[in-house]
């Protein structure tokens, strides 16, 4: 059983290697059922789950010149889905944990000068960096800091989805980061 599970693979990655869309479709529908129901055992959202789905698809569609065929299929699949479950988990607790560093107050200031100072061009260099952001999320981070709206709050105020106030985020956030380093947000209390 397990040697022609092997060679079920090993002819359906050659066929993929070829570019073959009907051995990609039947792989479509063998597994992403599975995907999804994998997506949702590790707590995913359904919207998540689904994206789960298409990301390992593109994914395995992309790589398909790459496979080897003296590897499992299926364990390749999962691993890929995996990877991207555990991806979307923790992008999910970093905008959870970056939610509630933004609502908590400042305590009051009791530092020292040169602590103002470096907080004062600290925020000079964030105010530089959003006035160079993309409108939209020019617009998002500045309701979120200034106004400490929820990404709820800021979804509807604007018209548009949760998950497009998360994205836009997440993005300005890796923008901030690639740009600046790894910046300590604790600095900026």
């Amino acid at each position: 059983m397990v040697r022609k599970k092997i060679n079920m693979d090993r002819s359906f990655i050659l066929s993929l290697k070829r570019g073959d869309k009907d051995a990609f479709t039947t792989l479509f529908h063998h597994y992403a059922d599975k995907i999804y129901g994998l997506s949702l055992r590790m707590h995913l959202r359904y919207e998540d789950a689904e994206e789960v789905c298409q990301e390992v698809f593109l994914k395995l569609w992309e790589m398909r010149g790459s496979f080897d065929e003296s590897k499992s299929l299926n364990s390749y699949i999962f691993t890929i889905a995996k990877n991207i479950v555990l991806q979307k988990i923790r992008k999910r607790a970093y905008s959870i944990a970056l939610e509630k560093y933004w609502k908590t107050d400042p305590p009051p200031y009791t530092r020292n000068t040169e602590e103002n100072v470096e907080k004062k061009d600290l925020e000079k260099h964030l105010k530089a960096f959003i006035s160079r952001l993309p409108e939209k999320q020019k617009n998002i981070i500045g309701l979120r800091m200034n106004e400490s709206l929820s990404n709820d709050e800021i979804a509807k105020r604007l018209g548009i989805s949760k998950r497009t106030v998360e994205n836009q985020i997440y993005r300005a956030l890796k923008k901030m980061r690639s740009f600046y380093g790894n910046i300590n947000l604790e600095n900026m209390e």
